[in-house]
Order: C-alpha cells, then structure tokens, then sequence
C-alpha cells in the first residue's frame, strides 16, 4: 500500500472515449479510500468551500470537451484556482484515429437517450455495421459516419468537426505542459506505466475493472484502426490530423491486410449496449 497524504487527490482528463475510465479507475483502485468523481460538469463542484477543509483522497475524472463553452472555468480547474486542489494532473492522449472508431461504436447510445429509442434505426445502424463486418475493405470509415448521420438526421461529430475539436485539445496540452502529466492510452494498456507510476509516487494496481461504469468498454485494444480503415480513410485523415498527431508519436498508417472484425467489439457491442437502455 501506498504511503501517500491524507489529502491526495488527482484529477485526470482528456477527451470522451480514450480511456480516461479505465486509467482513473485504474488510479482509485492503487490509492486506499480513495473516492472517485465521474465527469463533474458544473465549477461549484470545484468551489465548494468545504474542499478546502476536508482532508480526502480523491480522484475526478474530467472531459475536457464537457467544458468547451467554458474555457475560463476548465482553466481555473487545471490551473487550482478553485478550492479543490490537486496535488497531481494526469491528462490522456489516445490515437484520434482508434478515439473516432470508438466514438463510432459509441454514439447511438447517447442518441437514443437524447431521442428516444426507435428501432427502425437501431437496425438500420446495426445493417451498416454487419456490412462493414462482412467486408472491411469495401466501406470506409467517412462512409460508415455518413450512413450514420443520414440515419439518426443528426450531424455525426467524428468529421469534420471533431478532427479541429482533436487539435485543439493537442493545442491544449501544449499548453498545459508545465501542469499535467501526459499519458498515452497505448502505453497504459501495454503495461508501460513507470513514468505515470513515478509522477504518482506509487505502483499500479493491476485491477482494470470499472464497476458501474461497464458500459464504457469495449475492445480495450489498441490499433483498431489498422482494420477499420481504408485507404480513402487514411489519405482524408492523414491531411487532416497528421500534424496534430505527430507530437505525439502517431507516425504510422499502415493498414492490416487484410483486415478482420469481430462483431464482439461491433455489431453486437451496440446491440447489447442499446439493449441495456430498454
């Protein structure tokens, strides 16, 4: 165990989809008693004046893009200004090409609590994703996004919006060099934890488990990418994020030939998803 002070307390950020759950909660479980806050959205979380008395360990798992129309608030979170204090910031980096693919996995579920669940469009959905299971090769990702959008009538986030939503947040941890310790979720999952386990003081636990928060998981791979795309795939993305991803190692866009999916972490992934909200 840990010999660490009464008050410990950790914040870790980054963007929605990019293992923030399983590294927070990866850092809880290796810090006795400590408790642990999912996606505070609101600064009085921060402001509460009995933080500033109550000797707690804590760790918060924050999304950055949860502050977007905010700037000044995350800033004053990332800077201590508020009475919850952290003694360390840890801040995540996943491959935008494997956060957009999860992303993908992801939306419908969000959708559906926003509008409501019509099976029309779970089906439709889980079409395109069975067809892309069947031939990897013949759909590019930018088409599975298209599909969606057209489905759902909603503007799907993944392109191109998202791609300068990406940057930015690299923009941001340029940033905020001085202030956060920056954590490659390909790293983590690999095992390669000493540099974060040295900025912690501490050993990790072993236990990836995310309690009440399963829905959160899906492949918990890294280089999905690699079978997903395409090639019209990687020349759109490459233009776009290549410079972004660069700073943080993201060099390689070799594609897997030839590419296999598994409807476990697919088609059936959404469908049990969507099913567990009705």
């Amino acid at each position: 165990m840990p010999d660490l002070p009464t008050a410990y307390r950790v914040l870790v950020l980054g963007r929605a989809k990019t293992g923030t759950t399983v590294i927070s909660k990866t850092i809880q479980h290796s810090i006795p008693r400590a408790r642990y806050f999912l996606e505070p959205k609101q600064l009085s979380f921060f402001e509460n004046a009995a933080w500033a008395e109550e000797q707690q360990r804590v760790v918060v798992k924050l999304i950055v893009e949860h502050w977007n129309a905010f700037p000044e608030e995350r800033e004053l979170i990332i800077q201590n200004g508020c009475a919850l204090k952290f003694s360390h910031k840890v801040a995540i980096v996943r491959d935008p090409r494997d956060e957009i693919i999860s992303r993908l996995y992801y939306y419908l579920l969000p959708y559906v609590r926003r509008a409501g669940y019509d099976r029309n469009q779970v089906d439709a959905w889980l079409a395109v994703l069975r067809e892309k299971e069947c031939n990897p090769s013949a759909m590019p990702v930018i088409e599975m996004i298209r599909r969606l959008a057209s489905i759902t009538g909603e503007p799907v986030s993944s392109v191109p919006a998202e791609i300068g939503r990406i940057g930015e947040y690299f923009q941001l941890l340029e940033r905020w060099r001085h202030l956060v310790h920056v954590v490659r979720y390909e790293d983590f999952m690999s095992g390669h934890s000493s540099a974060l386990e040295a900025y912690l003081g501490f050993a990790l636990s072993q236990d990836r488990s995310v309690e009440g928060f399963e829905w959160t998981r899906r492949s918990m791979t890294v280089d999905n990418w690699k079978q997903m795309f395409t090639a019209e795939d990687v020349e759109f993305y490459r233009n776009a994020l290549a410079e972004s991803m660069g700073r943080c190692g993201y060099t390689d866009w070799k594609l897997e030939t030839p590419p296999k999916l598994d409807a476990s972490t697919g088609s059936d992934y959404v469908e049990a998803l969507i099913a567990s909200e009705i």
